[in-house]
């Protein structure tokens, strides 16, 4: 999209939604990927984002701070994959997610998608055996039980951002490209969506189901300013580390809605005065004595 100028994106969106359908949703890739004889001040592109009138573009920079994809090197490893590392500065990345901010200065969410994976590079699956994987020995791979739950646990992240979020097709069941991160020329047999896992991975595929029909369900994930967010979305005080804590007001109540890093153990909270709505990890703690798990996200509704 970066090789279109801003003016032209501005009158495509415009002509789109007057003439067609009002409810038309326009993004795009905010790159030239090249070089381009447009000026940097003219391109469609992320450090123009604050230009763009009603259409949106995709997020790396918050798609890095949690898993680091795209140009990063392969045994990064970001907020969301990493079992042994905090990182304060890409937990603060998730953060801004979190409110809808994106690239390097916008806070309009109506111009944020949110994605962790989206047709090109590794499967949020790939990516993480990739990351975890040393000069082909695997022998640090996390076990299945763990693999099944750092793929989820970065989607529930980016399924509970203001804005737009995104997934790749697929990765409700872990989707696999056998390894292949540029597949673009691969054919069928790499390319194909291998429904079998959907029998092997159902409690993924459950787990993605609940947090999208809360995604499009709770208006208090539906804000269209930074004003309402800013009055609405509050992160605890009692800060935890490794753990993202936050409250959404709307309409419907109050929501509570923590994740947990990987990294974290042994982490226990008192969660009296909410009902579980949405727990990633099925986690049987009392609520009164909750043993917070790595890779877990939890959605709760105030109950008083």
């Amino acid at each position: 999209m970066g090789l279109h100028d801003i003016e032209t994106m501005n009158l495509v969106t415009k002509n789109l939604k007057e003439k067609v359908s009002e409810n038309i949703f326009v993004h795009g890739e905010p790159w030239t990927a090249g070089t381009t004889p447009l000026l940097t001040n003219d391109q469609s592109a992320q450090i123009n984002l604050n230009k763009f009138e009603g259409f949106g573009a995709f997020d790396d920079k918050i798609r890095d701070s949690l898993i680091k994809g795209g140009l990063s090197g392969v045994n990064e490893k970001g907020w969301a994959k990493n079992t042994v590392r905090l990182s304060n500065a890409d937990q603060e990345g998730v953060k801004r997610g979190i409110l809808g901010k994106s690239g390097a200065s916008c806070e309009d969410p109506l111009k944020a998608t949110m994605y962790v994976t989206c047709h090109d590079n590794y499967t949020l699956y790939d990516r993480i055996v990739a990351a975890y994987t040393e000069n082909g020995d695997t022998s640090n791979v996390p076990s299945d039980e763990k693999i099944t739950d750092l793929p989820t646990f970065a989607n529930s992240v980016v399924f509970t951002y203001q804005g737009t979020s995104f997934m790749l097709a697929g990765e409700e069941f872990l989707r696999t490209k056998g390894g292949d991160h540029n597949s673009y020329t691969s054919g069928y047999k790499v390319n194909k969506h291998d429904y079998s896992r959907l029998i092997d991975f159902l409690e993924v595929y459950e787990n993605y189901k609940k947090l999208i029909d809360f995604k499009q369900e709770f208006s208090g994930l539906q804000y269209k300013t930074a004003a309402e967010i800013q009055e609405n979305v509050k992160f605890n005080e009692e800060v935890i580390e490794g753990v993202i804590d936050y409250t959404i007001t709307s309409n419907e109540g109050t929501y509570r809605i923590i994740h947990v890093s990987p990294a974290v153990k042994d982490v226990t909270i008192d969660l009296t005065g909410y009902n579980i709505e949405i727990d990633t990890m099925a986690n049987e703690s009392s609520l009164e004595n909750f043993n917070l798990l790595g890779t877990e996200t939890l959605v709760l509704r105030k109950t008083a």
